[in-house]
């Protein structure tokens, strides 16, 4: 396991692509890192169906969204792209990932 790791925090869809790329840019690099990607408000449906989450998640990175969100939008849990992660809190998991080492990004 890598001592790299870097969280990413998306919450507003014009910035879902520019994370998406900043985080295949990192995953291609050449170094060992561990890549995380939370969403949160209304990029959380970007979940049920982009095809650059299945991209993220074959790249082993983590993908998670926060379930206060999907009560929110009325998504129904299996309608996520399977790998996907439901966290309690978005903004929690964040939280907790940066007190335990992980970079936090914002694209």
């Amino acid at each position: 396991m890598s001592n790299l790791k870097a969280v990413f925090n998306v919450n507003q869809n014009e910035r879902f692509y520019t994370g998406v790329n900043h985080i295949k840019v990192l995953a291609n690099c050449g170094e060992s890192i561990e890549l995380s990607l939370v969403l949160t408000g209304e990029p959380v449906k970007y979940a049920t169906y982009d095809k650059n989450i299945k991209e993220l998640l074959d790249l082993g990175v983590e993908v998670n969204v926060c379930k206060n969100t999907l009560i929110h939008f009325e998504i129904d849990e299996k309608f996520l792209i399977k790998g996907v992660k439901i966290v309690p809190i978005g903004a929690l998991e964040l939280i907790k990932k940066q007190n335990t080492g992980w970079s936090y990004l914002k694209p």
